[in-house]
């Protein structure tokens, strides 16, 4: 039951959040700055926000940028995920400096 919590607030709580515009806000500093797709391989290792359709959004670190796959990585503690998003769907790209 206690895994099952701490997940639920690592996990789902953030997302929630986020899709309640709740999210917390940062700093001038830390913003994100708009990019074009096509930039997105000189920014390998920085944090991103890829928007897609539909609301969706991906937000980590950029692990690859090709012409037609964009890779964003996103780590939970112990684990994480990537996110392969084609180049085409990306409605905006975003780099944190």
């Amino acid at each position: 039951m206690f895994r099952k919590a701490i997940l639920f607030i690592v996990l789902v709580a953030p997302l929630v959040a986020h899709a309640a515009g709740n999210a917390p806000a940062l700093d001038a500093a830390g913003d994100f700055r708009p990019v074009q797709v096509s930039e997105l391989s000189r920014h390998l290792g920085k944090q991103v926000r890829i928007s897609m359709p539909r609301g969706v959004v991906r937000e980590g670190t950029l692990t690859d940028a090709t012409p037609s796959i964009v890779t964003v990585e996103r780590n939970y503690g112990r684990g994480g995920m990537k996110f392969e998003v084609m180049s085409k769907q990306i409605e905006k790209a975003e780099v944190r400096d």
